[in-house]
């Protein structure tokens, strides 16, 4: 039983050498946001983010997710402006702008990815990705109240979005379509 585990423990890190060692791409895409501030710092190095393997692309997509779904919860849509079309970030600025004349704000949490998948790859410049995610997701008023939403439950929200290569920005959110959504 130990021998097959140490055999397999020294197959996955073999593996995992190799891909290292043969990866054509190895240029780091780091990506620091704080939403209380308007500025996103990214790396000079990100020289062909464009043609990033498979498995960075699914990591550089959940961290836009999470970038965009956190700044538009926060009210601080402008220091995540780049990473979106001008549609898009017309759309969401247009939702903040309504909650706000109500008075209202999101109490929003990430609580974990369960799937993330590309659904459609229209070449290199274009990905549908499906974001299956569990969130908790509370409107609430100037006085904390909950108008909508449960602290106590989670919700499975599935969402397709299009991301599009920009030569400017880089990849960028091009649309967004809420598949499915329901408490769980």
């Amino acid at each position: 039983m130990l021998e097959n585990i140490l055999l397999w423990f020294l197959l996955g890190y073999l593996g995992w050498k190799l891909l290292v060692w043969f990866c054509p791409i190895r240029a780091k895409v780091i990506v620091r946001f704080d939403p209380m501030k308007q500025d996103i710092a990214l790396p000079d190095t990100v020289i062909s983010a464009k043609l990033l393997p498979k498995v960075a692309l699914e990591a550089l997509f959940k961290a836009r997710f999470v970038q965009i779904t956190t700044a538009y919860a926060a009210d601080q849509l402008s220091a995540v402006r780049s990473f979106m079309t001008d549609a898009v970030f017309q759309t969401f600025q247009t939702a903040i702008k309504n909650r706000q004349a109500q008075g209202h704000h999101v109490d929003y949490k990430l609580v974990d990815f369960k799937r993330v998948d590309f659904a459609e790859t229209k070449g290199e410049d274009m990905h549908w990705v499906d974001f299956e995610t569990e969130q908790i997701n509370l409107l609430k008023d100037k006085e904390e109240k909950i108008i909508e939403g449960d602290p106590m439950y989670l919700s499975l929200v599935r969402e397709r979005w299009l991301f599009k290569w920009d030569e400017k920005s880089g990849w960028v959110l091009s649309a967004v379509k809420n598949v499915e959504a329901h408490a769980g």
